[in-house]
Parts: structure tokens; C-alpha cells; sequence
């Protein structure tokens, strides 16, 4: 199975299972994903759950704060983890504080998603690797392991986190917004 296929699989069974888990990005819907990881979700799960956004970063990563905020499970994709920094304010500022600025009353259940780093053909405004930096952010968890990815999709859709460490894995009550991201090639 391809990286693609099982973000697929393990996007389709949570959506399936959990009607408060939405994907919104960038050409998510009608064209499938930039690199066709929500393949045949918009046909399944309609416009309401699989939403096509403009390339406005900071707008549908706002929107998916707020929507989480609100009950909902958002998965905010990324074409590529570079065009998060044109959503920052909402990754650092919204998603990750706000639990801990609220004294943990107000928790933002949010998955960002989407490739990192180096890959051929994307010439120097798309081949930075934010994995370091984000995980350097108090309240959000970063997961970089691409040997378990259906498993670990899964998990931190499914309320909880996997902080992974070099050969140790540790469960924890998912408290804090995700941040998925990889460096591969689909």
C-alpha cells in the first residue's frame, strides 16, 4: 500500500465512523488532493464534509480552528507545509495556545495535514522541512513516522496523539491540535 492510499483508507474509515471529521485544503474535493490523497471523498462524503477552499491559508486554516472550537474534527490540508507559514497566526496562535490560554476549557480536536520538505520538481519555494520548527511549538504534536501511517492517521483523528520518540511510542489524550506532515513522494 502507497503512502497515498493508506492516508486515504484511514481518512475514509474515520469520516465513515465520526460525522464531525471534515477535510478542507486546497483542491481536496473535485480534483481529488494535489497529490490525490482524498481520492473518491468528496463523491462519498459530499460538499458539506470534503471542502475545496481558495488559496487563502490563513482563511481555511482560521476556518478549521473555529470549526473545531465549534465541535467539529477538522483535518486542514496543506499542499505543502511551506504554505503554512502563510497560516501561521492560526497554527501557533489559535490551534496550538488556545487550550492552554483557556485553562483548558476550550480544546481545538485538529489534524493539519500534508507533505514537507524536499521532493523533485518544487523548485526552492516548496522544499523547506518545518518538522523541527513546529515541534518546537508548545501545543502542537508532530508526527513524521510513514511506516505506520494508516495507524497513526487514524489515531490523532480519532482524539488521541501519538508523540513519537527515536524507537518509543507513547499514547496520550489528545488535548492539543496535530500536525501530520511527511517528506515523500505519493
Amino acid at each position: 500500500m502507497t503512502v497515498r492510499d493508506a492516508l486515504n483508507s484511514a481518512l475514509d474509515e474515520e469520516m465513515a465512523s465520526d460525522e464531525r471529521v471534515v477535510l478542507l485544503g486546497e483542491e481536496v474535493a473535485l480534483y481529488d488532493g494535489a497529490y490525490k490523497v482524498s481520492r473518491g471523498l468528496w463523491k462519498k462524503y459530499g460538499d458539506k464534509r470534503v471542502i475545496d477552499t481558495p488559496i487563502t491559508e490563513m482563511g481555511f486554516a482560521g476556518i478549521a480552528v473555529g470549526a473545531a472550537m465549534a465541535g467539529l474534527r477538522p483535518i486542514c490540508e496543506f499542499m505543502t507545509f511551506n504554505f503554512s507559514m502563510q497560516a501561521i497566526d492560526q497554527v501557533i496562535n489559535s490551534a496550538a495556545k488556545t487550550f492552554y490560554m483557556s485553562a483548558g476549557t476550550i480544546n481545538v480536536p485538529i489534524v493539519f495535514r500534508g507533505p514537507n520538505g524536499a521532493a523533485a520538481g518544487v523548485a526552492a519555494q516548496h522544499s523547506q522541512c518545518f518538522g523541527a520548527w513546529y515541534s518546537h511549538c508548545p501545543g502542537l504534536k508532530v508526527f513524521f513516522n510513514f511506516h505506520q501511517v494508516f495507524s497513526i492517521m487514524k489515531v490523532i483523528i480519532n482524539h488521541y496523539i501519538l508523540k513519537c520518540f527515536p524507537m518509543n511510542f507513547y499514547f496520550v489524550r489528545r488535548r492539543t491540535p496535530s500536525v501530520f506532515m511527511g517528506m515523500f513522494r505519493c
